[in-house]
């Protein structure tokens, strides 16, 4: 894993016909492998078009989210560095021409790159927000749980290079957040109750500990009284995390992340008084 020096480019993918040839020709030729995992059975063209770039393709349970297989896909990977995408990702031009310099700087471990917000149309932020993409693999960590990125133990920069991202249709909308988010909640929702089974990568007995503490916090604090403390947090630090006082047109996206947080409240609270009746009937 990790021994020979280069790129190994990442994605976990679930039935992306739409979306994946444009992903894997932007880095064609910028990286030194192409490794897909499919989540479950495929159903469409995904992997047929994934043969035109890789042959190393691999078909994985089921599980409905990518972060759910951040671990499994590192067994695959030969380079020193991790480059990890979503399907309706690409790289920039500026980036892709920058990814050899960028991983020979001895000094950094992974780089976080502009992840601007797009409506279907254009871009509704400007410069931010930052997502961690590239990773030295010697320094790589992660764990199984529902939108967790990879992180690093060593040295992160924050990079000005763009990551397009170009979802086919606009993310923040009630239909989408009824149909898609609330689908992602539900099971970041099972997983928050269920979490000491959960698995890790490279991550110390303190890191652990502290992972383990917060999702515990969650479980405690989940209750239809704190709905709105949770929706007000989230709310509030999406606002901070988007410069919305720069990007008056993402305004709605805080709405939006504040309501994923207050239906994970509720979600949790009712996987717990689940769980409490299925105990007391055993």
């Amino acid at each position: 894993m990790g021994e020979k020096e280069g790129i190994s480019l990442v994605l976990t993918v679930y039935n992306e016909e739409k979306m994946i040839e444009r992903c894997l020709k932007s880095a064609q030729g910028f990286v030194d492998e192409i490794i897909v995992l499919h989540d479950g059975e495929c159903k469409d063209k995904t992997l047929e078009l994934a043969r035109q770039f890789t042959e190393k393709i691999y078909i994985s349970e089921h599980k409905g989210e990518a972060e759910l297989h951040n671990i499994e896909i590192l067994q695959y990977v030969t380079c020193s560095w991790l480059l990890r995408l979503d399907a309706d990702e690409f790289l920039s031009d500026e980036l892709r021409g920058s990814l050899r310099n960028l991983i020979n700087d001895n000094s950094i471990d992974a780089y976080a790159f502009v992840w601007q917000y797009w409506d279907g149309r254009e871009y509704i932020t400007k410069g931010v927000p930052h997502k961690p993409a590239l990773f030295r693999m010697s320094k790589i960590t992660a764990v199984e749980f529902e939108h967790k990125n990879y992180g690093t133990r060593g040295q992160l920069a924050k990079s000005s290079l763009l990551i397009e991202h170009r979802p086919e249709y606009n993310n923040y909308t009630p239909a989408v957040f009824n149909q898609k988010w609330k689908k992602w909640i539900k099971i970041q929702a099972e997983k928050t109750i269920t979490h000491n089974d959960t698995r890790f990568y490279n991550y110390s007995e303190v890191m652990i500990a502290a992972f383990n503490r917060y999702l515990d916090a969650q479980v405690r604090l989940a209750h239809p009284l704190l709905i709105p403390g949770w929706f007000a947090l989230s709310f509030f630090s999406f606002i901070k995390r988007l410069e919305i006082w720069r990007n008056i047109t993402a305004f709605h996206v805080p709405f939006y992340m504040g309501s994923y947080a207050a239906w994970l409240c509720w979600y949790i609270w009712k996987g717990k008084k689940e769980n409490r009746v299925k105990k007391v009937h055993q």
